[in-house]
């Protein structure tokens, strides 16, 4: 006697009824509409300017900081001096050096941001040209 949940399921009479599917025309290959003639242009200027944007968050961050840590420095240098405490000013050249290489690498931040500004103005100049 064979169970009635293994017997396979029965088969319709009749097949189902097939519907058409309707596809969007696509645009003929004189039209321009292609996705690379619409975003050619303006994705690498996005990307540009996000590149800059983080060039200059870099450029401030990076002076701003360092204009802070050698402020607080100078500050705690004084107060321990005040005190008797002479720890940083026994290490005080090593740490002006630091912070000189510091404010240097900043300032060539800065200058690679300049350069891509003015690259990126080049650049948009030449595209509207075309």
């Amino acid at each position: 006697m064979a169970r009635p949940d293994l017997q396979p399921p029965a088969q319709p009479d009749e097949p189902p009824a097939q519907t058409e599917i309707q596809l969007p025309e696509m645009p003929q290959p004189d039209q321009d509409h292609s996705y690379e003639s619409q975003t050619s242009t303006h994705t690498p200027i996005r990307q540009v300017q996000l590149l800059l944007s983080l060039l200059a968050t870099g450029v401030g961050a990076a002076f701003g900081a360092t204009l802070d840590l050698k402020k607080n420095l100078d500050q705690l240098d004084d107060f321990l001096e005040s005190i008797g405490q002479p720890l940083i000013s026994r290490i005080r050249s090593k740490l002006d050096n630091f912070f000189n290489m510091a404010y240097v690498s900043a300032g060539f931040l800065l200058l690679a941001f300049l350069c891509s500004v003015a690259s990126s103005i080049l650049s948009s100049l030449a595209l509207q040209k075309k």
